[in-house]
């Protein structure tokens, strides 16, 4: 089969044989930018999540404080204590 060559609109060469359009794979700073680009998103993601639970927790903490519950004394009872080793 003759390999022949076609340009399109944007400039782009095209390699294609009879009936079977070849292109090119992209080159290896592409590859690395797309990665880039999708781990940058994923952590910007990650970002939005931990502030929604962040700001969760605060409404959950700010809830407990109408209630006259001291968030910091959760699970403590009056009186002796279990010891932490025995559990």
């Amino acid at each position: 089969m003759r390999a022949t060559h076609s340009i399109t609109e944007s400039g782009r060469a095209f390699f294609f044989e009879l009936g079977d359009l070849r292109m090119g794979k992209p080159n290896r700073a592409t590859q690395e930018k797309r990665n880039r680009e999708r781990s940058q998103k994923e952590r910007q993601q990650e970002k939005v999540d931990q502030r929604v639970l962040r700001k969760d927790t605060r409404a959950d903490r700010a809830s407990s404080l109408e209630q006259g519950i001291d968030p910091d004394l959760i699970g403590i009872f009056p009186g002796p204590q279990p010891d932490p080793e025995d559990q």
